[in-house]
């Protein structure tokens, strides 16, 4: 991925995901992102973006594979 790409990407996944203010967002154009997106910190960078969700969206995934986990057994389709 390009250097640019991912810094964005973090700089996105820092307000969306994690709710960081947009005012506290460093700007795409600084090498603040750039910096953490080099080297061993690309790999670690890459793994927290897909890996790495708030506590808001943990629940929200755990409430829909229970929703649809029941909506699959046995007994949810008895009842219809």
């Amino acid at each position: 991925m390009e250097l640019m790409q991912e810094a964005r990407e973090l700089g996105c996944w820092a307000t969306e995901e994690m709710g960081a203010p947009v005012a506290a967002r460093a700007p795409e154009s600084t090498s603040t992102l750039r910096r953490l997106c080099l080297g061993q910190g690309a790999d670690i960078w890459a793994y927290v973006l897909r890996h790495v969700h708030s506590q808001r969206s943990v629940k929200k995934i755990r409430g829909n594979l229970l929703w649809y986990g029941h909506q699959d057994s046995p007994e949810a389709h008895r009842k219809l």
